[in-house]
Formats: C-alpha cells, sequence, structure tokens
C-alpha cells in the first residue's frame, strides 16, 4: 500500500506516542517501524520534488509564453493602429466618410472627449469653482461634471470638448 506524506506523517506521531509510553525505550518493533518510516518519507519526498520541479519548469514555458504573446499582440496592435491611422488619413484628405466594400464598410464615427489644457492649474480652478474639483488625497478634477457643465453651453476657462473622429471597420 502507498503511503501519503500525511499518512507517513501520522504514522510517526503514533510511533513518538509509543516511545513515550515505553519511556523511551526503543522496542526491535518500533525501531524497524521508525526505519521503513524514515525510508518511505525519503522516497516520497524525492517524488513530490520532482513534482514540483516538474511543474516549474512547465509554469516558467508559460510564463515565456505569455511574454511572446504579449510582445506579438502589441505588434499586431501596433500594426493595426498605424493601417487603421493610414487609410483614414487618405479618407479625410480626398473628403471621404464612408467606403462601401463587398465584405466591409468603413466609415468615421464621431466622439467627442474634455480636452484640458496641460498647463491648468487645479488649485486655481478649485478656488474658482469647487464643485469641479473632486476632494480625494489630492485634488483631482471632476471630469464628468465638467464635461456635463460644457454640453450644457457653460464655459470653464482651461477646458473644452474635442470632436474626434475614429474609423470604423464593419
Amino acid at each position: 500500500m502507498k503511503k501519503s506524506i500525511y499518512n507517513i506523517e501520522k504514522e510517526y506521531l503514533q510511533l513518538a506516542d509509543q516511545i513515550q509510553e515505553a519511556e523511551g525505550e526503543l522496542t526491535p518493533e518500533i525501531e524497524q517501524a521508525l526505519m521503513i518510516n524514515q525510508d518511505e518519507l525519503t522516497r516520497k519526498a524525492v517524488n513530490y520534488a520532482l513534482v514540483i520541479k516538474d511543474l516549474t519548469a512547465q509554469s516558467d514555458q508559460i510564463k515565456a509564453e505569455i511574454v511572446r504573446l504579449n510582445a506579438l499582440k502589441k505588434s499586431r496592435d501596433n500594426a493595426i493602429l498605424w493601417l487603421k491611422t493610414t487609410v483614414g488619413d487618405a479618407m479625410k484628405l480626398y473628403g471621404i466618410e464612408k467606403v462601401d466594400g463587398e465584405f466591409l464598410t468603413l466609415s468615421f464615427r464621431r466622439s467627442q472627449a474634455l480636452a484640458v489644457d496641460p498647463d491648468i492649474d487645479i488649485e486655481e480652478v478649485f478656488k474658482n469653482d469647487p464643485t469641479i474639483v473632486k476632494e480625494t488625497r489630492s485634488l483631482a478634477l471632476d471630469k464628468a461634471e465638467i464635461t456635463r457643465r460644457l454640453k450644457s453651453g457653460i464655459n470653464i476657462v482651461g477646458f473644452e470638448m474635442q470632436e474626434n473622429q475614429s474609423l470604423q471597420i464593419k
């Protein structure tokens, strides 16, 4: 019968109890059981260590593959960005809003984004209008509130809504 390390440890503790009950005297039976127990533990420990080494090697291979795939993904993402920018710029140059192909359509999607003057002093904005600044550990702009106000027609110095176009391929 094969024993797990848990069972080997359990047997060892039982043998230790027997030795204590015998007031430290080792009988030939206890001595034999201790030797078998140590041999079994050594074999099991080595087998466990081999499994640990194998799993560690597999984990290292997976980590290396993740790094390789991340680099491959970044390369593909950069190629996509370059291609979309190139075709989008060409469409804008010729004033083309939509291209209908046999299998797909290219068009621009319009969106708005909050443009913030990089030289703006948040502390100064806070002094002028504390409702558009969140108080956290440090002052941070409440961009949702600023966007809401700009869209409703309220002018806020250092902020504007910026029109964006992104190429959509469907």
